[in-house]
Order: C-alpha cells, then sequence, then structure tokens
C-alpha cells in the first residue's frame, strides 16, 4: 500500500535529533508531501561539523495523503514551534533552515522568534503558480497526481521520499500559510542566506525574490545554484550549497 502512495517507503522520514559538540542549535524543517528524508543529508553533513540538529517531521506527512488533508498550516507551525522550545531549553544559539514549505515555515518562525541568530531557505514557496486554485479545487479532488515524481531519480544525488500525490486541501492550508507569511517578513531582521535551483519547475521564481526584496535584514544573500531544480537540498550543487551553510552558521553564530 505504501508502494502505491510513497516514493522510497523503506527509508526512515521520522523525527530526528542529532547531538553536536559546539553548543549551537539547527532546527531543519522539510517540504509540503515531504518527509525528514530531504533534509538528512544536511542535517548529518553539518552534525559533523560539531552542530546539534533537530528535524521534525510535520502533522499529516510520512502517513498518508489523507491524514495530510486533515491538518492545518497552524498544526504545522505549532510542530516548529515545539521543537524550537525544546532547543531553546537546551541551546543558546539557534538557526532554521527550510526547504520550499519549510522555507515558509522558518520565515513565519524568524518573524515570531526575534532572538533565532540566522535563516537559511532553500526554494522557499513563499508563492507557486495556480497554488491559489486550491480553493476550489479541494471541494472536487481530494488529492492530484503529481506529474514529476521519478520512480528512480537519476538525476538527484540522494533520494527524495514524500507522497506521489498532491492532497488539496492541505494544498489549501499551505496557501494560507504563504499568505499569513507574506504579512510577516518585514519583520525578519536576521541574517538571511537563501538558495535557488536556476531549473526549479516547482514554485515561482519570483517567490524568493519577494522574500529577499521584502525582509529588513542587514546582512542577506541570495544564492542561484546553477546545477539545481526545485529540492536544492538533495541535487547536484549540494556540495557546494552545504559549505555555504556552514559558512553562514559560522559567520553570525
Amino acid at each position: 500500500m505504501l508502494n502505491t502512495i510513497i516514493q522510497n517507503p523503506d527509508l526512515d522520514g521520522s523525527s530526528f535529533s542529532l547531538k553536536g559538540s559546539n553548543g549551537i542549535c539547527v532546527i531543519l524543517i522539510h517540504g509540503f508531501t515531504a518527509t525528514t528524508v530531504e533534509v538528512r543529508p544536511i542535517a548529518e553533513y553539518l552534525n559533523q561539523n560539531g552542530f546539534s540538529v533537530y528535524a521534525p517531521l510535520l502533522p499529516g506527512h510520512g502517513t498518508s495523503p489523507e491524514d495530510l488533508n486533515s491538518q492545518t498550516w497552524r498544526n504545522w507551525v505549532d510542530a516548529v514551534v515545539e521543537v524550537y522550545n525544546l532547543c531553546k531549553s537546551k541551546h543558546e544559539k539557534i538557526f532554521i533552515g527550510g526547504e520550499s514549505m519549510g522555507g515558509v515555515i522558518t520565515c513565519y518562525l524568524a518573524a515570531m522568534f526575534p532572538e533565532v541568530k540566522g535563516i537559511m531557505l532553500y526554494a522557499p514557496a513563499i508563492k507557486v503558480e495556480k497554488l491559489g486554485y486550491s480553493k476550489y479545487i479541494r471541494f472536487f479532488k481530494k488529492v492530484i497526481p503529481k506529474k514529476n515524481i521519478k520512480e528512480v531519480q537519476e538525476k538527484d544525488i540522494f533520494p527524495w521520499q514524500g507522497y506521489k500525490v498532491n492532497p488539496t486541501r492541505a494544498a489549501y492550508q499551505l496557501y494560507l500559510l504563504q499568505k499569513n507569511t507574506r504579512k510577516l517578513l518585514n519583520k525578519i531582521k536576521q541574517p538571511t542566506i537563501i538558495f535557488q535551483g536556476k531549473s526549479d519547475k516547482t514554485i515561482s521564481p519570483e517567490g524568493p525574490k519577494l522574500i529577499y526584496k521584502n525582509i529588513h535584514s542587514s546582512n542577506k544573500e541570495f544564492v542561484l545554484l546553477e546545477n539545481s531544480e526545485h529540492c536544492v537540498l538533495l541535487d547536484k550543487d549540494f556540495k557546494f550549497m552545504a559549505r555555504k551553510s556552514h559558512d553562514f552558521i559560522k559567520t553570525f553564530q
């Protein structure tokens, strides 16, 4: 059953944490319909360089599309806030990074918690073409098959795990998350680095630029990844992006 709804069901996409040695904590948030498999390579890289890492599995993910359709955007945010509060009790310095929808949640949390030291946005899905139609489609179709799912992902250097369909009610919640987060962008003042794949066809290329333009960070950088599509954390520019992420944290710790 899992094989029909989840790509790479044999992988472990559950919540995880990795204990570091330098006292600095990084929270990593996966994207819409994905699991923590998406953030594990960068998590392990950062952990090998001394950082503690926490990666929560967001509500409705890694179970079933029906479960995801029953969630609200606030459920996703609250799940990460719970992890943030746990990290805050153990670490003085916290950075947050997120892929796609995880990048949007990262922005939301940065606006909520100004004490966050810095944020890393990996192809942040603040704007997705035609996502607004989910407001109506959700009443007629529960799920929509993905066009870009590959049985064998030869182009990526790491495997991806997640649903092979887009749950429409959940998609509308992502739309609401985008809408609410855009209102808060001017509250973000932390150092920010944004990574965007040059060949990304999943999100609007204007989205990451919108974030860059509207946040009030005095230290911000936009990095275009020449050899990557949407899931930059698993793609061909991984080594370069991982080093840049590491250097970013070291600079602003």
